[in-house]
């Protein structure tokens, strides 16, 4: 019977590794800002180890880690602008990438580093559509962004494995874009103990 259980170093060692990118200039230090550094970790980071080993997450700050326990991370030491930053991000840590199994980007403008890794390693790529950029560009008067966003957008879409789309109107946009097979529909949810209805 011994030798049909795995040891616990075994069953570790058999959990694949995932690499986390974050939105294209994101990281715990903003997150912390507005409060979501707590969603991400009672939402997403604790839920991880059930299935990964300890993720590798990737950020665009310079900053400590602030949940070792959970995650390693990854800081931007190098003060460069993120719009360089996310196409160097493979080749500044390029051994914590090679070994991941899977590669999770949190919103579509920060895709580009998994595209090239996945060039160069064969990674797979799950990544969430959730919002138009475009639209959000042309309201803002970024139209000089629109061409980079586009192409982002295309090639997102077009060589992610799986893609996780958070409402309707995004999953008819991607669907006319790529095969319905490598879209989930999955809405953001609300935790209705914080959020819910005033009273009368």
């Amino acid at each position: 019977m011994r030798r049909l259980l795995p040891s616990a170093a075994k069953t570790k060692t058999m959990k694949p590794n995932l690499g986390i990118l974050l939105n294209l200039g994101d990281s715990f230090t903003i997150y912390k800002k507005s409060g979501r550094d707590i969603h991400w970790r009672n939402n997403y980071l604790k839920f991880y180890p059930q299935e990964f080993n300890q993720p590798l997450v990737f950020s665009y700050n310079h900053e400590s880690n602030p949940f070792p326990e959970l995650i390693k991370l990854f800081p931007n030491r190098t003060g460069l602008p993120r719009f360089i930053y996310t196409f160097l991000i493979p080749f500044l840590y390029f051994k914590q990438l090679k070994s991941c199994q899977v590669l999770r980007v949190k919103q579509m403008p920060g895709v580009w580093p998994a595209l090239i890794a996945k060039l160069f390693w064969r990674l797979p790529v799950i990544s969430t559509y959730g919002y138009d950029y475009c639209l959000f560009a042309k309201k803002e008067g970024h139209r000089f962004s629109l061409p980079l966003i586009k192409l982002t957008e295309q090639l997102g879409l077009k060589f992610s494995d799986k893609v996780i789309v958070t409402n309707q109107e995004m999953y008819n946009k991607a669907s006319r874009a790529v095969s319905k097979n490598k879209l989930s529909l999955i809405p953001n949810g609300v935790y209705t103990v914080l959020f819910k209805p005033k009273s009368r």
